[in-house]
C-alpha cells in the first residue's frame, strides 16, 4: 500500500472518529500563508526596483547584482556565445567524428574560446610579498582553499582575517570595485517601525511630498512638459489636500557624490537629444528622458516654475 492510500485511509478514519469533516484546506490556501507569500513577493519587487530592474526595456546588458553596464567587448562575447558554441561543435564533429580518417584525433586538446563575461570586470590589485608581485582578485573559492590548507597547517582565523583577502574590503565594495548597495526600502521600513498613525487630522499640519515619486508615477509619453507639470501639481495637491502647507522635495544631483558615480557606471540610455526644452514640447521617450540627469533637472525647474505661476 502506497503512502498516498495510507494517508487517505487515515483521513477517513479521523473523520469517522471525530464525527465531523475537517474544515482545513491546503496550507497554501490559508490566509496566513497567502499574506506571507504576498509579503515575500513585495519584498522581491522592492529589491529589484531598488537595485536594477532587468525587465525594463534596455538595450544594454546590466549585471543585476552590481547594476554595472557591460562594455562593448563583453557584450559582444555574451551575445554571440551560443553561435560560437555551435560553430565549435560543428568543427569538432566534422574534424573528429564524421570523417573516415579524422584530421584531428578525438582526444586532442580543445582550445578554449576565452569569451569575456561579467567576471572580467572584477577588480584586481597588485601587492608585493617577499619580493614577489601578487595580484589579488575576487575569488569565491578562497575560504574553501583556506579550509583545505588548515587541515595540514595550524592556521588561526583571527590572524588570517586581519589581512586583506581581496583587492577591496568586502564589507564596503563588490568584486567589480563598486560600492556595495543596499535596499532603500528597508531603511524606510525601519524608520516607520514603531510609529503610530494619527487617528485625527490636526489643524496645523504640513505635507512633505517626494517629487521624484510623483515624476515616476506620471505617464509622460506623448504629453507636453506643461501637461506633465500640471499632473505633478495636481497629484501633490491631492496628497496634501487637508494640510495648510505642502512642500515638494526633488532630488539633487551633485557631481562629486557617491550616487553620481553609480549613475556614471550605469550609463545613460540613448534616445532623442533635446537641446531646448519648453513647456509646449512633446515628450517622445519618457523613460529614456528620465535616465538623463540634465533632463531631470530641467524638468524639475519647469515643474517649480509652473507651481509658482499657477499657485
Amino acid at each position: 500500500m502506497t503512502a498516498e492510500h495510507r494517508s487517505a485511509f487515515l483521513g477517513q478514519i479521523r473523520q469517522i472518529a471525530l464525527g465531523k469533516t475537517s474544515e482545513l484546506h491546503h496550507a497554501e490556501l490559508r490566509q496566513t500563508r497567502i499574506k506571507k507569500d504576498e509579503e515575500a513577493v513585495s519584498a522581491v519587487v522592492q529589491l529589484i526596483q531598488g537595485w536594477i530592474n532587468p525587465f525594463t526595456e534596455n538595450q544594454d546588458l546590466i549585471g543585476i547584482s552590481t547594476a554595472k553596464i557591460a562594455p562593448r567587448d563583453i557584450t559582444s562575447d555574451l551575445m554571440k556565445a551560443h553561435s560560437t558554441g555551435e560553430k565549435c561543435y560543428s568543427k569538432f564533429r566534422s574534424e573528429r567524428l564524421e570523417k573516415d580518417v579524422p584530421t584531428v584525433k578525438f582526444h586532442d586538446i580543445l582550445p578554449a574560446n576565452k569569451l569575456k563575461t561579467f567576471s572580467n570586470l572584477c577588480k584586481k590589485k597588485a601587492v608585493k610579498s617577499s619580493g614577489r608581485m601578487i595580484i589579488l582578485k575576487a575569488d569565491r573559492t578562497l575560504f574553501g582553499r583556506i579550509i583545505v590548507m588548515a587541515q595540514g597547517r595550524s592556521l588561526k582565523m583571527e590572524d588570517i582575517l586581519s589581512h586583506p583577502l581581496g583587492p577591496l574590503p568586502w564589507a564596503l565594495s563588490t568584486s567589480d570595485g563598486l560600492l556595495r548597495k543596499t535596499n532603500k526600502a528597508s531603511l524606510a521600513t525601519h524608520l516607520q517601525k514603531g510609529m503610530a498613525v494619527a487617528e485625527e487630522h490636526l489643524e496645523n499640519c504640513a505635507s512633505i511630498v517626494d517629487g521624484m515619486n510623483l515624476v515616476q508615477r506620471v505617464k509622460g509619453d506623448q504629453a507636453t512638459f506643461g501637461d506633465i507639470a500640471s499632473s505633478i501639481l495636481l497629484m501633490a495637491l491631492r496628497e496634501g489636500s487637508q494640510d495648510r502647507r505642502i512642500d515638494i522635495v526633488f532630488d539633487t544631483y551633485q557631481e562629486n557624490s557617491i550616487k553620481n558615480s553609480e549613475r556614471s557606471v550605469r550609463g545613460e540610455e540613448t534616445g532623442h537629444q533635446l537641446h531646448s526644452i519648453t513647456s509646449a514640447e512633446i515628450v517622445r521617450q519618457w523613460r529614456p528622458f528620465l535616465s538623463k540627469i540634465v533632463y531631470k533637472t530641467i524638468l524639475y525647474n519647469i515643474v517649480i516654475l509652473y507651481i509658482i505661476i499657477y499657485n
